[in-house]
């Protein structure tokens, strides 16, 4: 009898701490997953806002650069005095047309190169001279994706608003002494409302390096890749 008793007392001992243990193990499953999930919501949730405030600051500091271009338009479309004129004709102008455009391009940390052509005229003005159209399309301004015809036939067509050639190798000796990156972007913007005139905006490839790099973070490392598109069209990519 007292055999049986001490059997049974073993097993109720052996029952209490298998017992116990899958106690102990459920507790700790139960808090281990509350935890889990705790940590990965929040780690989740900080990755998530910090892509955020960061694609919105992307959003916002592109929108004020694209909204300076459009400025610049308008104030030139306000300067008939400095515009709408042939060289050949008024070779006055061109010097205060000049001045203009040097003054928006030092002050710009968006484009590096800003071109005024007037339709009915043979040259493009930059901030220190010009250049004749023909030698800008053929020799001096060679573009990846467009040959002179086709790049000549983007800047006579009238765009609603403006027109952007994404990224591409862009060469030339004239364009690369103002330009040391090789890949440019380059937007096109016809000044209203005669449409009759078009600037030409040169932004490099290194604008969008800076723009696109992820603050604190080494980008290089994060085998990812950054796609930019403004109002539906494609302008560059950035990553692996």
């Amino acid at each position: 009898m007292d055999k049986i008793r001490k059997e049974l007392n073993s097993q109720n001992i052996f029952l209490y701490i298998l017992a116990f243990s899958l106690l102990v193990i459920l507790i700790i499953a139960v808090l281990g997953g509350y935890l889990f999930r705790y940590y990965y919501k929040t780690v989740y949730f900080d990755f998530e806002q910090g892509n955020e405030e960061h694609i919105s600051a992307i959003i916002s500091r592109h929108e004020n650069d694209i909204q300076i271009l459009q400025d610049i338009s308008t104030q030139l479309a306000l300067s008939e005095d400095v515009t709408r004129f042939r060289l050949d004709d008024q070779p006055q102008k061109a010097l205060h047309l000049e001045e203009h455009l040097k003054r928006y391009t030092t002050v710009s940390q968006f484009f590096s190169l800003l071109l005024y052509w007037y339709h009915g005229d043979d040259y493009l003005y930059h901030f220190s001279s010009s250049v004749s159209l023909d030698s800008f399309l053929n020799t001096n301004c060679i573009l990846e994706n467009y040959d002179p015809e086709q790049f000549r036939s983007l800047l006579e067509q009238e765009k609603k608003d403006f027109l952007i050639l994404p990224e591409q190798e862009v060469t030339g000796m004239w364009i690369n002494g103002y330009l040391s990156d090789l890949n440019k972007i380059i937007y096109l913007m016809d000044i209203s409302p005669s449409r009759e005139e078009t600037l030409i905006f040169i932004v490099p490839a290194s604008y969008y390096d800076n723009l696109l790099t992820r603050s604190g973070s080494d980008q290089a490392e994060e085998s990812r890749t950054d796609f930019l598109y403004y109002d539906g069209a494609f302008i560059t990519c950035r990553g692996d």
